[in-house]
C-alpha cells in the first residue's frame, strides 16, 4: 500500500544520513484542512484549533437560542394552563394534548427556521466580502447537508421545547387548574425553569467572551505590524514557469516597482528549517529561513539594520546570509555590527558568511 511505499523511498533516499529522522506517512484528503499545523503545508490553511473554535461559538450561538426558546415554551404552557384543562374535562385524551403542544412547539420552530434561512441568504454575500473570509479563504457554501443539519436542529429544538412543558401540563387535574391556576409551577421544588434560565445565562457570558476573543484574534491577524510591506506586495505563483521571463514581463508593467523571487511567502506559516551554529562542535540551533534572490528585502521593505544586503551579482557557490536580531541575541555577539562578516555554519556543516542583520519580522501565520 501507500505507507509501505513511502517506508521504502525514504530508506532509499535518507538511508546513508543518519542524522536525518524522517517518517513519511499518507494522510486522507479530508484530514488535511482542518488539521495539525504543520507549518509546510500546501497553501493557504486553517489550523484545526481555530476552526473548532469558531464551530464552538456558534454551537453556543445556537445553544443560547434553544435554551430561550425552551424557556419561553415552558412559560406559554402555564399561561395556557386553563385551556389545556378545559380541553380535559370535554374528553380530549392526554395524548391529544401532549401532540397538540409539541405540533405548536416543531411549527414555530419550523417556521423560524425559514426566517433565519431568508437572513442567511441576505447576510452571505456580506460575509463572502469580509476581510478575515478572503484572507482565510473561508467559502460559506451551502448544500443538501448543510440544509438537513439545519432541519434537523429546527425539528430536535421544537420536540425538546415542547416536550418537557407537554408531559407536565397533560398530567393536570382540571379541577385544580380552575381553583388556582395562578399558583401552578412546573417542577416547583427543582424549579427547571431557574436552570434553564441559569443554563442560559451561563451560555451568553461564554459566547460574549468566545466573540471579544475571537474578534481580538481577528484583528490581530489583520491589523498586526508584520514588519513588511504586505499591503502593496502581490503573491504570484510561478507554476512551473521560468522566473527570469516572469520578471521580464511583469517589470514591463508600469505599475510594478519590484519583483523579486522567494522560497515562501512571510505571514502565512511556511518556512524551511536548518539548525545553526558557530562553530561545527556546537550544539546546533533550529532556525527557520527563506531562500531568496537578492531583491527580496527591497521588495518587501524589510530594512536592514546592521551590514548590507545581497550583491546583485554574488559569487558563484557562495553561501551568503542575512540573519535577524533574535539570531544576533542567540549567537551573543557583541553588536548588531559585530555580527556582519562571521562565519557560521548551516545544516550542521556548511559554512555560510553573515552580511547583514535585519529586524524581527513576523513570517509565521498569526494563529
Amino acid at each position: 500500500d501507500l505507507d509501505t511505499a513511502l517506508v521504502k523511498i525514504n530508506k532509499l533516499k535518507y538511508h546513508e544520513n543518519g542524522k536525518v529522522n524522517i517518517t513519511p506517512y499518507s494522510t486522507p484528503v479530508s484530514s488535511i484542512v482542518p488539521g495539525p499545523l504543520l507549518a509546510n503545508e500546501i497553501g493557504m490553511f486553517l489550523p484545526k484549533p481555530f476552526v473548532i473554535f469558531v464551530a464552538g461559538v456558534a454551537i453556543i450561538i445556537m445553544l443560547s437560542a434553544a435554551f430561550n426558546y425552551t424557556s419561553l415554551s415552558i412559560a406559554r404552557s402555564m399561561m395556557r394552563a386553563k385551556e389545556y384543562g378545559i380541553r380535559k374535562s370535554f374528553g380530549a385524551s392526554r395524548g391529544q394534548l401532549i401532540f397538540q403542544i409539541l405540533t405548536e412547539a416543531v411549527i414555530l420552530a419550523l417556521i423560524s427556521l425559514m426566517v433565519a434561512f431568508v437572513i442567511l441568504q441576505l447576510l452571505v454575500p456580506a460575509f463572502s466580502g469580509m476581510k478575515f473570509m478572503t484572507l482565510l479563504k473561508i467559502d460559506p457554501h451551502q448544500n443538501f447537508k448543510s440544509y438537513l443539519a439545519y432541519f434537523i436542529f429546527a425539528l430536535t429544538t421544537g420536540i425538546l421545547a415542547g416536550l418537557i412543558p407537554a408531559i407536565y401540563v397533560s398530567s393536570l387535574n382540571p379541577i385544580k387548574v380552575f381553583k388556582a391556576s395562578s399558583s401552578i409551577r412546573l417542577l416547583n421544588r427543582v424549579t427547571f425553569r431557574k436552570i434553564l434560565l441559569v443554563a442560559q445565562y451561563a451560555f451568553s457570558i461564554i459566547f460574549i467572551i468566545s466573540i471579544i476573543l475571537l474578534y481580538r484574534q481577528m484583528s490581530f491577524m489583520l491589523n498586526s505590524e508584520l514588519g513588511f510591506d504586505r499591503d502593496v506586495v502581490y503573491n504570484i505563483r510561478l507554476n512551473g514557469q521560468e522566473y527570469s521571463k516572469v520578471k521580464d514581463n511583469f517589470s514591463q508593467l508600469p505599475e510594478v516597482v519590484s519583483v523579486s523571487a522567494g522560497s515562501h511567502v512571510p505571514g502565512i506559516g511556511n518556512y524551511w528549517s536548518t539548525g545553526i551554529k558557530m562553530k561545527p562542535e556546537d550544539e546546533s540551533y533550529d532556525a527557520a529561513y527563506f531562500s531568496v534572490d537578492p531583491n527580496y528585502l527591497n521588495t518587501m521593505g524589510i530594512k536592514i539594520i546592521a551590514g548590507d544586503d545581497f550583491p546583485k551579482d554574488p559569487i558563484p557557490n557562495s553561501n551568503l546570509v542575512i540573519i535577524n536580531r533574535k539570531a544576533v541575541e542567540h549567537f551573543r555577539f557583541k553588536s548588531l555590527q559585530d555580527a556582519v562578516g562571521q562565519d557560521i555554519f548551516i545544516y550542521d556543516t556548511l559554512p555560510a558568511k553573515i552580511i547583514g542583520v535585519v529586524e524581527d519580522y513576523k513570517y509565521v501565520a498569526l494563529f
